[in-house]
């Protein structure tokens, strides 16, 4: 019975973290990646290319 207990609370505590980071890449990260992305396009725009040429 204590193993189970032990096993629900380990399951529940996962969830907990994983819905943290979650919320935390929504919230933050797509800003981050918005903002990254018009860094790029401003680098991209400074050297004369209009496309990525990788």
């Amino acid at each position: 019975m204590e193993s189970f207990f032990v096993e629900a609370v380990n399951a529940i505590w996962w969830i907990v973290v994983v819905g943290i980071i979650g919320v935390g890449y929504h919230a933050y990260g797509g800003a981050v990646v918005e903002q990254w992305s018009a860094e790029i396009s401003k680098e991209a725009r400074r050297e004369g290319s209009s496309t990525f040429d990788l």
